[in-house]
């Protein structure tokens, strides 16, 4: 599972409690149980701030890595290289297997 600028609830807002009994982040990341994640996220997010991207990766359960850039909410392209590249060695494929036009 790959995580692009995701992470916790707000903390303070009067609303986080009636979304978080909707949609809770924290248990839907420990929901995965194990399987591997990664979170990019950039650290001058103003949307999603840095606290709340370690707030859900710290609820997170091994095998898990958080990816920081120098970035807003929108992530650099390298960014996403990164996370392609990061699947691509979690599902163990490289580009030789990929099919060829006739």
């Amino acid at each position: 599972m790959v995580l692009a600028a995701g992470g916790d609830l707000p903390e303070g807002s009067p609303l986080t409690a009636v979304a978080r009994a909707i949609a809770d982040p924290l248990r839907a990341v420990r929901r995965l149980d194990g399987r591997p994640l990664l979170m990019v996220h950039g650290r001058n997010d103003h949307t999603v701030k840095p606290e709340q991207a370690r707030r859900l990766f710290e609820a997170a359960r091994e095998p898990k890595e958080l990816r920081w850039w120098n970035a807003g909410h929108r992530l650099p392209p390298d960014a996403i290289d990164h996370a392609a590249t990061w699947i691509v060695a979690r599902l163990g494929r490289d580009d030789t297997r990929r099919a060829r036009p006739a």
